[in-house]
């Protein structure tokens, strides 16, 4: 189920099981402010280039998708302090991955 609370300075974000197969640019405008995204248990098997734009995000799980790679605006996501990918398909990580702490 989705929940999307704007207003709340702890904005958290839960698209998960939904079957997404793909967030679009405009999708990642909506998500934007985001501290916490969970899009667990979908089928996304890749990210757009502006994923780098959710710049305050803290916490990000993709957990059981079939992700097979990451963007490389991925470097971009300096707040980001947990990240969980979890059965997905990924073989490599963008080189922007060593950007993050």
């Amino acid at each position: 189920s989705e929940s999307k609370s704007s207003d709340a300075p702890n904005r958290i974000v839960f698209m998960e099981g939904e079957r997404y197969k793909e967030l679009l640019a405009e999708d990642i405008l909506d998500l934007r402010g985001a501290k916490e995204l969970s899009l667990k248990e979908n089928f996304l098997t890749r990210l757009p280039e502006s994923f780098g734009q959710l710049v305050d995000l803290r916490v990000l799980h993709l957990i059981d998708n079939q992700l097979l790679e990451l963007p490389e605006s991925f470097g971009q996501l300096s707040s980001l302090q947990e990240l969980r990918l979890e059965f997905n398909r990924l073989w490599t990580l963008p080189e922007t991955f060593g950007n993050l702490e």
